[in-house]
């Protein structure tokens, strides 16, 4: 059984929620939501979130006098949780279960079909710290391979939407160095030895960053290209690799070289187009022409600093440090196009 602590937040973690719902003021208009959260060492939170798959909440990891915690807002309601930051459970192992997969008793992420989790092993293994070894699941064969790589202090996962792949967005350990690890599932999904992921960047713990994979699982978006944290690299596995350590870095297209970019999301059912947060505002970006079209202007890198968009793509969760110069951190909640919803 695991306990999830719940905090009174309001009061502990100095968290301030202003919802349009109680026509209170908003400081970005047209937000649905604004987050402002009292920032001094050691208490931050990590430039990272995932969201759930069915887009009506999301989680960011978050220290709070050094314990490593997690943020949930859900959307319809507007509850707030704190959990511990080892990760929320997404699917409960039966004993059988345990035993067969040789896990602990929760998996912190399931692939869309259903048919994978990704789970902590009962060994460990040791850096700076110790974590739990990470394995994949077959929930259909009762098999499992370990993900070789190396150990973090938390981390978030991102499907895609036809399970073929996923990433591995770990924020590393305190004082280290996190990285984002690309993994493809074996074709016939026979998992019997471990897997290798590519090692597609690393970032100083703490550092700006955002990662989306594409519906196939054969491209990869990540911030900056390696040398500044402006434009994007899109990765294909399908590119001759150069056999370097980065793979994205060393292997990627650049684009949007020397715009400052604040989240990117690839679309469905379209490999034209991407969604992108540039200093216009959240915009449709053409991958052939390079033209863009203003989708929402509010939302942009004049104040925002990161971004995650909803796998439906109907929300944006954006960040700033500092926000109107004030000491604290500040996650707001957005539609990425509000003239499009039906209120």
């Amino acid at each position: 059984m695991r306990l999830i602590r719940l905090f009174s937040i309001f009061c502990l973690l100095n968290i301030n929620v202003i919802s349009h719902a109680q026509d209170e003021p908003s400081p970005i208009e047209h937000a649905l939501f604004t987050m402002t959260i009292g920032s001094s060492y050691p208490n931050f939170i990590f430039p990272v979130a995932e969201w759930r798959q069915d887009s009506l909440s999301f989680q960011v990891p978050y220290y709070y006098e050094s314990v490593s915690s997690l943020l949930q807002y859900f959307i319809p309601s507007g509850e707030i949780r704190i959990t511990d930051g080892r990760g929320i459970c997404k699917f409960d192992f039966s004993d059988e279960q345990i035993t067969i997969f040789e896990g602990l008793d929760c998996a912190i992420s399931v692939s869309p079909d259903g048919r994978y989790v990704i789970y902590p092993l009962q060994e460990q293994i040791c850096g700076e710290s110790c974590s739990n070894l990470l394995a994949v699941g077959n929930l259909e064969a009762g098999t499992y391979a370990t993900i070789r790589k190396a150990p973090d202090s938390g981390n978030f996962v991102r499907w895609s939407e036809d399970s073929s792949a996923f990433l591995i967005m770990d924020y590393g350990q305190v004082g280290g160095i996190g990285g984002i690890w690309y993994i493809k599932m074996p074709e016939n999904g026979t998992l019997e030895s471990a897997l290798e992921p590519i090692l597609l960047e690393n970032f100083s713990v703490g550092d700006i960053g955002f990662v989306d994979i594409s519906p196939d699982g054969q491209q990869v978006l990540i911030r900056g290209n390696g040398t500044t944290h402006e434009g994007l690299t899109l990765w294909d596995v399908r590119s001759e690799s150069s056999d370097q350590q980065f793979a994205a870095w060393a292997d990627g297209q650049i684009i949007l070289r020397d715009q400052a970019t604040a989240g990117a999301s690839f679309l469905p059912d379209d490999e034209q187009h991407l969604l992108i947060i540039l200093e216009q505002g959240v915009v449709l970006y053409d991958l052939e022409t390079e033209q863009i079209q203003i989708i929402n202007p509010d939302v942009n890198t004049r104040w925002a600093e990161w971004a995650y968009f909803s796998p439906d793509l109907r929300y944006v969760l954006v960040y700033d440090s500092w926000p109107g110069g004030l000491e604290g951190e500040q996650l707001t909640l957005f539609e990425v196009n509000p003239a499009s919803q039906d209120h």
